[in-house]
């Protein structure tokens, strides 16, 4: 797996990335422990350090963008417990690009699609999600967990955009293709009130051993 490039050769591109990418990301700072010591599940550990790499190590080879009120949801949380906004390096906002499409255009479009691959209200969500893909071309990178939803995002590409190329990942796939060093520190730094100052290691740095296993 690459990254895509832009058409000046510039590895830098663009990465939307979907709530529940987020969501596993938030879980995982919510309690910085190594999620491996303190979750059942293998796989939701695995895709909650995976999704904290892309965030924390995505803005030296990537634009890391994120929906505007996903990143709303974080700063209503930290807020109360007096944290600095620690977000802003990690995530740049959808909604305040100076490029990014009225809300009613994306909302029209999340309709369109709805309507087209025969969904219900409770796929409305992942609809705005497509939306911003298919209305945002500088996005090459798109992270969700939901197959559903990358492959209705895949069928929309081809059929309204076949030249267009962008990357459909899960957060393991997203992180296996920013080809992190061992050892490698972050490209964002823990400024005050990041929550991940009180982990007890630095578990979210790739290790030698766990490198030679991609």
């Amino acid at each position: 797996m690459t990254l895509p490039r832009t058409a000046d050769g510039d590895r830098e591109v663009h990465v939307y990335v979907d709530t529940n990418v987020l969501r596993y990301f938030d879980e995982a700072i919510s309690d910085p422990s190594p999620p491996a010591e303190r979750s059942g599940d293998t796989a939701t550990a695995a895709d909650q350090v995976a999704a904290t790499r892309l965030f924390m190590y995505a803005p030296a080879r990537l634009a890391a963008c994120v929906w505007g009120t996903a990143r709303a949801e974080l700063q209503n949380r930290d807020g109360p417990l007096g944290r600095d906004d620690w977000t802003i390096p990690v995530f740049e906002d959808l909604d305040e690009r100076s490029d990014a499409p009225p809300a009613e255009l994306v909302e029209e479009t999340a309709e369109r699609y709805r309507g087209e691959f025969g969904l219900s209200e409770r796929r409305r969500p992942d609809m705005l999600h497509l939306a911003r893909v298919m209305l945002l071309p500088q996005l090459g990178v798109f992270v969700t967990n939901d197959r559903k939803l990358a492959g209705w995002t895949h069928r929309a590409l081809d059929l309204a955009a076949p030249g267009r190329t962008v990357r459909i990942y899960t957060p393991a796939e997203a992180e296996r293709a920013l080809e992190l060093q061992p050892g490698e520190p972050p490209a964002v730094g823990l400024g005050r009130g990041h929550p991940l100052l009180s982990a007890p290691s630095r578990w979210w740095i790739p290790e030698e051993e766990e490198t030679g296993r991609r």
